[in-house]
């Protein structure tokens, strides 16, 4: 049976409250019968070495619905505390697609808890993610903190999705050489 996905806006740091509230609604006369919610989680690091998890996307929670799911039966988590408001295009809930469909499908294929991420690149420019759930996607370099060892990116798709992510092994480029060797080459000034 194929699956749709849907993106909700809730308040931030309240994701597993949400979550919670909203499976207290399960009943035949609440919820649609074989909803799932996702709330996914990172592993993160503080320069003095402590793990701890942080949301993946803070303030956004994903349903799972089956195919034939109505929209209109999912208006019900309105009534959950927390909720703000579907991801909707000209004022209905739609389903996510492309590039958005993709991530969320790879991140449950991974689980909910993602753990550190590979990833190679320099601030300011287009990414590649190298392990994870990630892995092969592209992105923007949006910030880099180095001492914390911390990266956020901007990832392709729709919605903008930007995650701050933990990296442990990072790949630096020096093209310098290739660069000197390709001006000498070519007779241009260094």
């Amino acid at each position: 049976m194929f699956e749709k996905f849907y993106c909700i806006a809730v308040l931030t740091g309240k994701e597993d409250e949400f979550k919670k509230n909203a499976k207290l609604l399960e009943s035949p006369l609440a919820l649609p019968k074989g909803l799932k919610i996702h709330v996914f989680k990172k592993l993160m690091r503080l320069k003095k070495g402590k793990i701890y998890e942080q949301v993946l996307f803070p303030g956004y929670i994903f349903l799972q619905t089956s195919e034939d799911q109505k929209e209109d039966e999912l208006v019900k988590l309105r009534r959950v505390p927390g909720f703000i408001k579907f991801l909707h295009r000209d004022g209905k809930i739609q389903p996510l697609t492309g590039k958005d469909l993709e991530i969320i499908k790879e991140l449950i294929q991974f689980g909910s808890r993602q753990g550190f991420v590979k990833a190679k690149f320099d601030e300011n420019d287009k990414i590649i993610l190298l392990s994870g759930p990630f892995a092969g996607k592209n992105g923007t370099v949006i910030q880099v903190n180095r001492r914390n060892h911390r990266v956020k990116v901007l990832l392709a798709g729709d919605l903008g999705i930007k995650v701050d992510l933990t990296y442990y092994d990072i790949q630096h480029e020096d093209w310098s050489k290739e660069e000197d060797e390709f001006k000498k080459k070519n007779d241009l000034p260094n």
